[in-house]
């Protein structure tokens, strides 16, 4: 039933529209890792229990849970076991994303969509190291406005604001000045490198109607920012290509060019890069 479901194990935790697109339904071949920070056990995910329903014809869609969280190791700062608390709420204006669960994608391919989201995230003594601990909250807002345009074209946008409070506290693994060293952890522990700041994200893209051989031509530009509290620091990163969209999600080949400016004194990381991609699946 979509109104009501009971979630127990590994999963995506609700969170912002990037996580909750997956590895295949962003728009962009890349992840936007330097603003979507939301701490996670693997890929995303993290071991616990939420609970998630759609209401209003499937337009309102509503997550919270409970989960294992951040730094909770011997040495970590949440040696007490804070779980790791988290929520969504998303309303869809115009048509219902046809998404399923509580999972979204950043592009349909022939909708018209305009969602807007919000999410959160709170755990306590969830950054730094024992005895240096602080709260961690983390929040954004999401919109997605998809459009079918009189020619046959279909105009995207997409836009995102984040806020990582970490009670002024450096975490450890963080880069950030005073940042401790993380105590010994396994590939399978959710500790360390999460930042106090702001994140802003803005996506454009165009999909022409008309096919070249057996696909569509799809444009884009996308753009991060991060600021960071600690260090007064930027990370800017500008990615400019276009997707040959075969088979929506399931077939489609990317080629973009990629700029990042990042000021931190250590490291400073300015980079330059051209990224071809083929994504299949059935």
């Amino acid at each position: 039933m979509p109104e009501f479901n009971i979630w127990f194990g590994r999963m995506l935790p609700a969170s912002d529209r990037a996580n909750l697109d997956g590895p295949f339904y962003l728009n962009v071949w890349e992840y936007p890792f330097h603003v979507s920070q939301y701490p996670s056990l693997a890929v995303g995910r993290d071991n616990g229990v939420q609970v998630w329903g759609k209401l209003m014809d499937n337009k309102f869609t509503y997550v919270v849970g409970a989960f294992k969280g951040h730094n909770n190791i011997a040495g970590g700062s949440n040696e007490s076991d804070n779980l790791l608390y988290v929520g969504r709420l998303a309303y869809a204006f115009w048509e219902a994303e046809p998404a399923p669960a509580y999972y979204t994608g950043s592009t349909y391919y022939g909708k018209d969509i305009l969602t807007v989201g919000i999410a959160g995230m709170f755990q306590s003594d969830g950054v730094g190291v024992a005895g240096a601990e602080g709260d961690y909250t983390g929040m954004n807002i999401d919109v997605l406005m998809e459009k079918k345009l009189a020619g046959g074209g279909l105009l995207t946008l997409e836009g995102a604001f984040y806020n990582y409070d970490l009670d002024g506290v450096a975490d450890c693994g963080s880069g950030e000045p005073g940042s401790p060293a993380c105590p010994a952890a396994g590939a399978n522990d959710n500790v360390g490198g999460l930042t106090e700041g702001d994140g802003y994200l803005a996506t454009a893209a165009f999909l022409f109607p008309g096919k070249i051989g057996i696909g569509q031509m799809q444009p884009f530009v996308r753009y991060q920012s991060f600021d960071r509290e600690l260090s007064n620091s930027t990370i800017d990163v500008l990615d400019l290509g276009f997707n040959y969209v075969i088979k929506g999600h399931n077939a489609r080949l990317s080629a973009f060019w990629s700029q990042t400016d990042d000021d931190r004194p250590t490291p400073d990381t300015d980079t330059d890069k051209f990224v071809i991609g083929v994504q299949f699946q059935i």
